[in-house]
């Protein structure tokens, strides 16, 4: 595999929006491995409604195998994207918004902070911090 130098400014923030929006939809068709492919195996994550820290992309895995499914959103994604990079790591600060696929539908909002890291060929999510802002919609 050829390792590549970290792309910088626009087309590091340009990248990084393309794999939010991907592992995004991959979350809606709860496509794991799709939605995997963004995310370090040595990520850490807080998540506003989990007591503790998620260690590690297994742990991620566990965490999704023990919950009930996620309930169905008719749109979910990220806007107001705030990226910066320095080197082979990004940060990335943005809102995730979500609709619930019910009658009356129920909004949520979270701020989420991502750092990344350049892998040689992609960027990767290696720590991630969620913080709900609003609404009732059950747990991501």
């Amino acid at each position: 595999m050829t390792h590549l130098p970290a792309p910088q400014g626009d087309e590091a923030a340009a990248q990084i929006i393309a794999d939010l929006d991907d592992m995004y939809a991959a979350f809606m068709t709860a496509d794991w491995d799709r939605f995997n492919v963004h995310v370090d195996p040595t990520v850490t994550a807080w998540e506003t409604h989990l007591p503790d820290m998620i260690l590690s992309q297994a742990g991620l895995d566990e965490y999704r195998a023990s919950r009930p499914a996620p309930q169905k959103l008719a749109s979910f994604g990220a806007h107001d994207h705030l990226i910066d990079t320095w080197g082979d790591t990004s940060v990335a600060r943005y809102l995730l918004s979500g609709v619930s696929d019910t009658v009356p539908a129920v909004a949520r909002q979270s701020r989420v902070t991502e750092v990344f890291r350049w892998d040689g060929s992609r960027w990767r999510i290696v720590h991630r911090h969620s913080e709900r802002l609003s609404g009732a919609v059950a747990p991501l």
